[in-house]
């Protein structure tokens, strides 16, 4: 299985950044040239956590557009 572990520190009170949301981006490489994100996809997903897939290229060209001028003459 896969794990985590995310740690606080050096907070002024106990409960600051209780509520803090935070995400994490995990890159996967294995040694011999196996892709195991499926296995770590359903793995963390039995365990509860939320997994969403990026499809970087599409977030690129969105974007990108976004980005674009528009001349109204």
């Amino acid at each position: 299985m896969w794990a985590i572990s995310l740690k606080t520190k050096k907070r002024l009170n106990n409960h600051d950044g209780e509520h803090t949301k935070f995400g994490i981006v995990i890159t996967l490489k294995e040694m011999n040239g196996i892709n195991r994100l499926q296995d770590f996809i359903q793995q963390a997903s039995l365990k509860g956590w939320l997994v969403n897939s990026i499809d970087v290229q599409s977030r690129i060209n969105i974007y990108n557009q976004a980005e674009e001028n528009i001349d109204l003459q």
